[in-house]
């Protein structure tokens, strides 16, 4: 990595994630993740940093994660491991279904009406939910 800059790496990264995705700000987020991921830092931490010191282990960790992303087609949250859901984060990997944003959505939203509703006794069946 040769002492570049945080800013620098991601934007590197970015770049090979544009095959799998049309928008910069998703491609810079993601890049992102991968970084906090693979040096085991968060984007304060990283960004409190001038550059990331020489580790070849680390440059080898990113490349073989953005090559199965973006060659092998293997799901982001399978590579980390997890993905945030609401205000928690879920544990995932093959072959447990990742959680789609739609679910997400509709999980808030019931837990929001759920609130309106919390002196009511309430039955739920959860039907063909898969994982």
């Amino acid at each position: 990595m040769n002492h570049e800059s945080i800013h620098t790496l991601v934007k590197k990264i970015a770049q090979q994630l544009a095959p799998l995705y049309e928008h910069a700000d998703e491609r810079d987020q993601i890049a992102w993740w991968i970084v906090e991921y693979c040096t085991g830092k968060n984007i304060g931490e990283l960004l409190a940093l001038e550059s990331l010191p020489d580790d070849p282990e680390l440059e080898h960790r990113i490349a073989q994660l953005v090559h199965q992303h973006v060659h092998e087609h293997m799901p982001l949250q399978y590579l980390l491991g997890s993905v945030p859901f609401i205000d928690i984060t879920l544990q995932v990997e093959p072959p447990v279904l990742i959680p789609r944003p739609e679910t997400e959505e509709w999980v808030f939203n019931l837990i929001q009406e759920l609130h309106t509703l919390r002196h009511k006794m309430l039955r739920i069946l959860d039907i063909g939910t898969g994982s």
